[in-house]
């Protein structure tokens, strides 16, 4: 896809009255209770910046076989920097928590000039269950 370009008052060369519009996007991670690949690459560079405005977590099937299942969401090395495992019941089907406006070490989104990850973490041992994580971002 390519870039969304506003045209200014150009000066002499037409390429200075250039910008990019900030483009809004999610980007999804669906995930099972065996899941191996639970991190959700953040694509950004210092000449292409992302803010990360929210991150959503979804039970789409609850997690069940251990009374200790949990689901926490990190940054890879917080592991519960954006959804702590006490802002979601695992065994409720289409239970919801994001990140906004909760306790947690990046709530309020974050600013990323360079390759970042946000990061399930299973908790347990559950046999059964599956969810949804994603991400509001601009990119800016």
């Amino acid at each position: 896809m390519s870039d969304f370009l506003l045209q200014r008052a150009a000066t002499r060369n037409p390429d200075d009255g250039k910008a990019r519009l900030a483009e809004y996007q999610t980007l999804e991670l669906d995930f099972e209770h065996d899941s191996t690949a639970l991190t959700l690459h953040i694509p950004a560079t210092a000449a292409d910046p992302i803010l990360l405005l929210n991150v959503i977590l979804r039970i789409v099937d609850n997690f069940t076989g251990d009374a200790d299942e949990t689901l926490n969401v990190g940054d890879g090395a917080t592991a519960d920097a954006f959804i702590d495992e006490l802002d979601i019941d695992v065994t409720t089907v289409n239970a919801i928590a994001q990140s906004l406006n909760k306790d947690n070490a990046k709530s309020m989104g974050w600013y990323y000039v360079a390759d970042g990850s946000i990061v399930v973490t299973i908790g347990g041992a559950p046999t059964d269950g599956t969810g949804k994580l994603i991400a509001e971002i601009i990119r800016l």
